[in-house]
């Protein structure tokens, strides 16, 4: 899949998936505990960030493009700490990220995600394990 392609999908689509080296990774709905934990971290964080930096933002489930060559690849960390909050962010732009990651989610928690946003230079990449 391409950027073009994605971007055509409509949004209700759109937020079911992830499209990695161009293709696309099906995202079933967390569960309700995963979303209160990455909504409550991401609240704390807002909330602890300094003043000098009003421009960074804090968000959940924000798409992020990690590359557009050579095949897209857009990943949706459950938090995205990134500059200019005017638009959606590409790696370059994120901080930090984070991912809540349940038994079924670890392994590619901590192995594939953990490098790509290594690759897409994210300076700092986050993971909170739920317990089974």
């Amino acid at each position: 899949m391409t950027e073009a392609e994605y971007r055509a999908l409509p949004e209700a689509v759109a937020r079911t998936v992830e499209v990695v080296h161009g293709h696309v990774i099906k995202r079933e709905s967390p569960a309700p505990q995963h979303n209160r934990i990455a909504r409550r971290l991401a609240g704390a964080l807002e909330s602890a960030r300094s003043t000098a930096w009003p421009c960074l933002s804090v968000e959940t489930g924000i798409d992020v493009v990690l590359w557009r060559v050579p095949t897209f690849t857009l990943r949706r960390p459950d938090v995205v700490i990134y500059q200019d909050p005017s638009q959606k962010p590409d790696a370059s732009q994120v901080q930090a990220v984070v991912e809540v990651a349940s038994p079924g989610t670890v392994r590619e928690d901590l192995t594939d995600k953990r490098i790509q946003y290594a690759d897409a230079r994210i300076p700092r990449y986050l993971l909170v394990l739920l317990d089974g």
